[in-house]
């Protein structure tokens, strides 16, 4: 994989770490109850836009509360990207953000500050010949966004081109961004 974003020093510490840590680590103060919290889905959408390469173009748009799915062609080919941006998912995760019977290249970590850190390039759930690329990030106070696309403009269409438009350093950007939870 490509070099760290500098934004996100953190990321090249992971990378030069082990693969996983399996100790869970807790934040130590209580973050403010989030309970039936969503995330707007015009927010989730601006901020995902905001990250799309200039020149692209977008199509397909479908937003709801905490999650939105585009298609998105560079020119290259269309591609789906998606994110899901959402509150109080440490309990659901728990156990789920390693690579344990995950298919495909998946790298998982825990950063000095809690946060997880879950990378999968693997095949398409709904089977076929797409390949999708995860970025999920499970903050301590339990907010969590993933960011995946597929190199088709759905996971069960024909491939549309031979990888994904964004590379995984950019859906780690993506995921990381804090302005999903602002506003």
């Amino acid at each position: 994989m490509g070099e760290a974003p500098a934004d996100y020093p953190e990321f090249a510490a992971a990378r030069s770490g082990p693969l996983l840590r399996t100790a869970c680590e807790k934040s130590s103060s209580p973050a403010p109850s989030t309970a039936g919290h969503r995330v707007p889905g015009a927010r989730v959408a601006e901020v995902l836009r905001s990250h799309l390469p200039h020149g692209g173009t977008v199509s397909d748009l479908n937003a709801g509360d905490g999650l939105v799915q585009l298609v998105y062609d560079d020119g290259r080919g269309r591609n789906m990207v998606e994110v899901d941006a959402q509150y109080d998912m440490t309990a659901a995760l728990a156990g789920h953000m390693g690579c344990a019977g995950v298919e495909g290249d998946c790298e998982a970590t825990t950063l000095a500050d809690g946060t997880k850190v879950k990378k999968v390039k693997g095949p398409s759930e709904k089977g076929g010949p797409a390949v999708v690329w995860l970025a999920d990030i499970l903050y301590p106070d339990g907010r969590r966004v993933t960011a995946r696309e597929v190199n088709s403009y759905a996971e069960s269409a024909p491939v549309t081109r031979p990888r994904p438009a964004l590379g995984m350093d950019e859906l780690l950007t993506i995921a990381r961004d804090r302005r999903y939870f602002t506003g």
